[in-house]
């Protein structure tokens, strides 16, 4: 029986994800512990919708009303890129 199988076949629990996760009993399901941690530890949070938003407005203003979706959408990437890839390096050193 795979993992999954296996998982599935256990009784319920009220406890919460990340307790279910971080407890012994995740050692039988290390592939779904990996994904269960990765994916379930995503904050609920619409900061970074703001934050985008509050970018976008700066970039699109009286002087620069022209722009097209498709430039304000690639400079908001260019920065969110930058701004990822500063923070790596900060981290590696």
């Amino acid at each position: 029986m795979g993992e999954d199988a296996v998982y599935l076949s256990q009784p319920t629990t009220s406890d919460p994800p990340e307790t279910f996760w971080s407890s012994t009993l995740s050692d039988d399901f290390p592939t779904l512990r990996r994904l269960g941690m990765k994916y379930l530890s995503i904050a609920a949070t619409s900061a970074s919708v703001k934050r985008l938003f509050s970018v976008a407005g700066a970039i699109i203003h009286a002087r620069h009303n022209r722009l097209s979706a498709s430039t304000v959408e690639a400079l908001n990437m260019t920065r969110e890129h930058l701004c990822i890839s500063r923070l790596k390096l900060t981290i590696e050193h």
